[in-house]
C-alpha cells in the first residue's frame, strides 16, 4: 500500500488504485464493482458527496461511525478491504505532465 499526502488530501493506494483517504473530518473509501456488497457494515454508509450535490461519487462511500469509532474495528475493516482491492488489476503510474507544456510555452519540449 502506498500513501500520499498533500494539501488537499491524504490518500492510500493499492497497486496504483486510489483506495481510501481523508476528506475533511471523514474517512472515505473506494470499493469498485461488487466489492462493497462484501461488506455488510457498509449497508448504511452514506455515499461520498464532496460537493454536496446529493449525488455521490461512483464506487465511493464514507466509512460510517459504527466502524470508525473503534480503532480495532477500523483496522480490521481496512485490512479486509485492502485484500479485496489488491485483487484489482494494477494501474500504471501516470507520467507527470510538464507544467510548461500545459501553459503552452514554446520551450516545453526542449530537453535541457
Amino acid at each position: 500500500m502506498e500513501q500520499e499526502a498533500g494539501l488537499d488530501r491524504t490518500a492510500c493506494f493499492v497497486n496504483g488504485n486510489y483506495f481510501t483517504g481523508l476528506f475533511e473530518d471523514r474517512i472515505v473509501i473506494r470499493l469498485p464493482g461488487g466489492i462493497r456488497e462484501r461488506f455488510p457494515e457498509l449497508a448504511e454508509a452514506p455515499p461520498f458527496d464532496p460537493r454536496g450535490t446529493g449525488k455521490g461519487v461512483k464506487d465511493w462511500c464514507e466509512i460510517p461511525p459504527s466502524i470508525t469509532e473503534s480503532d480495532d474495528r477500523l483496522a480490521t475493516f481496512l485490512a479486509a478491504a485492502v485484500e479485496e482491492v489488491a485483487l484489482l488489476p494494477a494501474k500504471e503510474p501516470k507520467k507527470p505532465k510538464a507544467r510548461a507544456a500545459r501553459a503552452g510555452l514554446p520551450f516545453a519540449d526542449d530537453e535541457t
